[in-house]
């Protein structure tokens, strides 16, 4: 307990000199120690050798400096301002003295050194991608080429030295260029008129070439006519004699066509004997086979310039179409068409046709086309610098659609071979379309020599229909209606009727030579307003005044592929 009274004022007596101590002194600690004053180190500043003017004057940021007072000191040091730049070099605020000697200033030792917040130093620049700071640039040092005499020290100037602006140096002038000389124009030069331009995309398309050529003798009583040039399509270079070698301006084409129709509308034939349900056949089941044909065109082109127009005349048509099928089976085949009361050389005329041996069905179809028309191209002539190419063509065109069908049934026990064994209703009409028609056909050129056509034709027609319904023997004996309506077979009837028939061509086609081409392509025509055999049964065969008007809601369909050669003569 006595130790513990003399170690506690100890311990209070220094824990209260170092309050004492941080009272005086604070968070800063102790200043620096007084020492006596000492003489300022003198550094001797050497004057800048001025280095050689350059020949161009350069643009550099000016720093004005501004007087900043040391104590202890008397001199003036320069501190930078940021954001004045006008004059091309820094003006110098000298020192009083006349010595070039500078005295570094010392800070008291009573107090602390004063805090000089810093300035951001940011000349006045325009806007960029990288900011450009302004920052004081030392003097740059020169090395002697060989040992020199020190230069004598020169005193600063009182004032700031003030350079005269420089001058701007005037843009060289380009020597004068002697004007060429004048060529004489080519007669093709003569020849091209100044291209025109398009003011939408059309004639854009269809601008015409800014260049003509020398007129052909198919171009006579027209105006300049031109032929094909490189760049332009070869299509027409054989066209109205447009290539040096042509011969004229005639043109033939032969083609090869395989086509076929679509069904039509039929009616039941065959049932099995004794039971009706069981339907055998069908008259749209006989085959519609793919039929050969052909087609040929000629045809004669008159021209004015590359825009010319022709008359061709076109014929084509397919080998008719004959299809057969026999229906049998072992109980015996009917019909389901009412045959009573007609009579065949005075026998009913169901012994032959119902519980008979076998029925035969067969179809023969025929096709015939004739154009005459009047056919203007444009487009993919050499004047119109365009992959686009569009013809058209307005004309007459006759169609003929002919079509037979017979039903033929052998009675039990009889043969083929027997005229009087077997006895047929047979029906037979023809559509003969008459009218006009207009048409184009829309080329885009892939290269110089094949390009890709579309030929759209529509034409309203009058459909003259003839046709005939017989019911004989197989020896010619016409049956009657036993006297329930008056007249008898055949029955003979007319009509005619409103009828729209279009046909599109698509394809390619390859001018191989200067005055040959061939094209492959594939063909749909489509009619309506048609009579077709099938529609011309009736139920009731002794119906005469019903088969005597002629039903003409049928249609007609044929496709198929045609490929062929034209020649330009």
């Amino acid at each position: 307990m006595r130790r513990l009274w003399i170690v506690a004022p100890v311990v209070l007596i220094a824990v209260g000199q170092a309050v004492a101590v941080q009272a005086q002194y604070g968070l800063y600690g102790a200043p620096d120690p007084i020492r006596p004053p000492t003489a300022p180190a003198v550094r001797t500043v050497q004057p800048a050798v001025q280095p050689q003017a350059p020949t161009q004057p350069v643009a550099q940021p000016v720093l004005v400096y501004q007087a900043y007072p040391v104590a202890g000191a008397g001199q003036q040091a320069g501190y930078p301002v940021a954001g004045q730049a006008s004059a091309p070099k820094p003006t110098v605020i000298p020192s009083p003295a006349p010595s070039p000697t500078y005295v570094a200033p010392s800070y008291p030792t009573t107090t602390r050194p004063v805090q000089v917040p810093m300035v951001a130093m940011y000349p006045s620049q325009p806007a960029s991608a990288m900011p450009m700071y302004a920052v004081p640039v030392a003097p740059p040092q020169y090395v002697a080429a060989e040992p020199a005499a020190a230069p004598a020290k020169v005193a600063a100037p009182s004032a700031p030295i003030e350079e005269p602006p420089l001058a701007p140096t005037p843009a060289p002038v380009p020597a004068a260029q002697p004007a060429p000389a004048t060529a004489s124009p080519s007669p093709s030069d003569v020849l091209r008129p100044a291209p025109q331009p398009a003011d939408n995309l059309i004639n854009s398309m269809l601008a015409p070439s800014a260049v003509a050529y020398p007129a052909t003798a198919c171009d006579t009583g027209c105006q300049t006519g031109s032929y094909y040039a490189g760049g332009c399509s070869q299509f027409d270079q054989a066209a109205c004699g447009r290539t040096p070698a042509a011969a004229g301006c005639w043109y033939a084409s032969a083609m090869m066509l395989v086509m076929g129709r679509d069904k039509p509308n039929g009616f039941w034939s065959s049932y099995e004997t004794g039971n009706a349900p069981n339907q055998l056949f069908k008259t749209d089941e006989l085959e519609n086979a793919w039929q050969w044909g052909g087609e040929i065109t000629f045809g004669r082109k008159f021209c004015c310039g590359c825009n010319w127009f022709g008359l061709q005349a076109t014929y084509w048509t397919l080998s008719p179409n004959t299809s057969e099928a026999m229906v049998t089976h072992a109980s015996g085949v009917s019909t389901p068409l009412s045959l009573y009361p007609c009579r065949i050389a005075g026998a009913d005329a169901r012994d032959w046709f119902d519980g008979a041996a076998a029925h035969r069905l067969r179809r023969r179809d025929e096709y015939h086309n004739v154009e005459v028309s009047l056919v203007g191209f444009r487009g993919q002539a050499c004047e119109y610098q365009s992959v686009w190419g569009l013809d058209w063509l307005i004309g007459f065109r006759y169609f003929r659609f002919e079509e037979e069908l017979q039903f033929a049934s052998l009675r039990a026990g009889g043969s083929w071979h027997t005229p009087t064994h077997w006895a047929a209703i047979d029906d037979h009409i023809t559509n003969d379309l008459y009218g006009f028609q207009i048409g184009a056909q829309a080329d885009l050129r892939m290269t110089q020599s094949i390009k890709l056509f579309c030929t759209p034709k529509f034409g309203i027609y009058n459909n003259h229909i003839e046709n005939t319904f017989a019911f004989y023997r197989g020896d010619g004996v016409a049956a009657d209606t036993n006297g329930t309506y008056p007249g008898g077979y055949p029955v003979r009837s007319s009509k005619d009727q409103l009828a729209f028939l279009t046909e599109i061509n698509l394809g390619v086609d390859w001018q191989f030579a200067s005055n040959w081409n061939v094209r492959v392509g594939y063909r749909v025509l489509a009619a309506t307003g048609i009579g077709l055999a099938d529609n011309q049964v009736p139920p009731y065969i002794v119906d005469i005044p019903e088969i005597a008007d002629i039903d003409t809601n049928g249609h007609l369909i044929l496709h198929g592929a045609f490929v062929g050669v034209t020649y330009n003569y």
